[in-house]
């Protein structure tokens, strides 16, 4: 077993220095690992890239007793590319000077895939097969804004075993699309994750660029 000494008893939800929190008793390797890229000052987002899954970890505060629950760290960081299995569509407000409050109140019963913001833009991704049911649903609840929508999409979530991979990675994985003639819907990026919208129909071939030069 790891023990890794720090001076909170464990991983909290929150910062425990700042918000009144509860502690976790198990926590993932790849969780943990993405919530420190992120800005969780637990750990180093590249500390637990070589733990092995048999490796048990625990990190307990300074000064306590080693038998001391803390937080146990389960697993180990993964790096994995997955897809989705059915075509989304890009749901489109314009919405100006007045952002669409309670929109996501009026969607909570879908499942979202991506938003993306822009100065007077909110898109959404959503499941293909009900777009146009979403889409007049927000029509009905914000009749002042204008909506478009963009059908054929699929999605890929490239995650990175730790961070320090990140440098370049972007610019390597836009010229291997460019240079094989596949568009990007869009790009985006958050921790160890980066999440590409292409066509659905390139959605294979996308997969095995990854695959074989990721």
């Amino acid at each position: 077993e790891v023990i890794i000494v720090k001076d909170v008893p464990g991983v909290y939800q929150a910062d425990p220095k700042l918000f009144k929190t509860s502690k976790i008793k198990v926590i993932t390797a790849d969780e943990l690992s993405t919530l420190s890229s992120l800005g969780a000052k637990i750990l180093h987002p590249d500390a637990l890239s070589y733990k092995k899954k048999s490796i048990r970890a625990r990190i307990i505060r300074h000064g306590e007793d080693l038998m001391k629950e803390g937080t146990f760290i389960d697993g180990e960081v993964k790096r994995e590319i997955s897809v989705s299995s059915s075509p989304l569509s890009l749901i489109t407000i314009h919405y100006g000077d007045e952002f669409p409050a309670g929109i996501f109140e009026c969607l909570s019963s879908y499942e979202i895939y991506g938003i993306s913001m822009g100065s007077s833009y909110l898109g959404i991704y959503v499941k293909e097969e009900v777009s146009d049911k979403i889409a007049g649903k927000l029509l009905d609840f914000f009749p002042q804004h204008r909506i478009v929508k963009k059908d054929g999409i699929g999605m890929v979530v490239l995650k990175k075993k730790t961070p320090k991979d990140r440098p370049g990675l972007i610019n390597k994985v836009t010229e291997i699309l460019a240079r094989h003639g596949i568009n990007l819907v869009e790009l985006s990026s958050i921790g160890r994750e980066i999440i590409l919208y292409v066509s659905f129909n390139d959605l294979g071939r996308v997969l095995n660029l990854l695959t074989k030069y990721g």
